[in-house]
């Protein structure tokens, strides 16, 4: 079902020159006060400590992440209670999950009918649900949908979550109907700084943090037929008509200012950067016809018996996910708010 997803790089950290804002701001204010102290006679050493502290902050410390960010992770991991509890309640037609948050959705079950490739079943699935998402950005305010697949150990299921009152597309039905969806379940989970702990064993989660030049279209397809995942959780958050219309202009504005301030600082236009601007420009031109703009977060849940076995596991998915033109974050010290992040709902959004 995501095989006709071509997603470009991600928005949600933006750059000047590739490089992240923030961190470009952090080189600046440390040259800037090092430039000072080695300039000025009369300057203190502490404003050149202080510059050397603040270019170390910046610096990159793997995973995607640079120092400040880690130690903020830190901190917040610190400060976090270990464990968490993830309740789920169904009612009559709905469900909610309490989890570092709360979320009301209606759940559908997709029902499978063998290779639905082999019918072309699985481009007229795709078609339906990006016009349930079109519908959603009619309406004002925010929507969230996710789409969970669980690979069990004889199966594997395929559920949707979709905001209260809105209907599911042909081809799903409603969990309530099962015999004994009804009523309250609960789950604990130990949460350690790389990964955690549950009834069932052990597991981490991971993020696609970016969908680089060379995903394309499939590149979620090729990562679901992997075999190192237990849980596959893509979250789209629907925008408003008028608020994604705004977002979309924004976007292309801010690209195209980027872009000459670039030039005229001497910096030559690549033909990645072309490239992404023309893609803003055509994201604008769909939102403004109608269109949903929509945020987007692929989440990985990764099961063991053992954490050794996660451990393998963990290595073998982002082997598979870089030769898919993805890179997953393994997200040290928000194991806890990731996973409540990726259930149904989005509960910890």
């Amino acid at each position: 079902m995501t095989e006709s997803m071509a997603l470009g790089a991600s928005d949600a950290r933006a750059r000047w020159v590739g490089v992240r804002r923030d961190q470009v701001a952090l080189v600046v204010c440390g040259v800037g006060l090092v430039g000072d102290w080695t300039l000025r006679a009369s300057a203190s050493m502490l404003e050149a400590v202080l510059g050397v502290f603040v270019l170390v902050l910046a610096s990159p410390v793997g995973d995607g992440v640079i120092v400040v960010e880690w130690c903020a992770a830190a901190l917040t991991f610190l400060g976090r209670r270990r464990w968490t509890s993830v309740t789920l309640t169904r009612g009559r037609g709905d469900a909610r999950i309490v989890a570092r948050g709360a979320a009301r959705f209606e759940d559908y079950e997709l029902e499978h009918r063998g290779r639905l490739d082999l019918s072309g079943a699985d481009d007229a699935l795709v078609a339906s649900l990006g016009a349930l998402c079109d519908g959603l950005a009619t309406t004002s305010g925010i929507h969230h949908v996710s789409l969970h697949v669980r690979e069990g150990a004889d199966a594997t299921s395929t559920m949707l979550a979709l905001p209260f009152g809105a209907s599911a597309p042909e081809g799903w039905r409603h969990r309530d109907g099962a015999p004994g969806r009804a009523g309250e379940s609960r789950q604990w989970l130990l949460e350690r700084w790389s990964y955690l702990r549950d009834l069932d064993g052990v597991l981490t989660v991971l993020r696609v943090e970016d969908f680089g030049a060379g995903s394309g279209p499939g590149a979620l397809e090729r990562l679901q037929r992997t075999a190192q995942w237990s849980e596959l959780a893509l979250h789209l958050e629907v925008l408003g008509g008028e608020r994604a219309q705004r977002l979309a202009a924004r976007a292309v504005h801010a690209t195209r200012s980027d872009a000459a301030a670039a030039s005229t600082a001497g910096f030559r236009r690549s033909a990645r950067a072309q490239r992404h601007v023309a893609r803003l420009a055509e994201r604008e031109t769909l939102v403004a016809g109608g269109r949903a703009l929509m945020r987007v977060a692929v989440y990985v849940v990764v099961r063991g018996r053992d954490l050794d076995e996660v451990k393998g596991a963990v290595i073998a998915f982002a082997r598979d996910a870089r030769a898919a033109g993805l890179r997953c974050r393994r997200g040290a010290g928000r194991q806890a708010l990731w996973y409540c992040a990726q259930l149904a709902g989005g509960p910890g959004w």
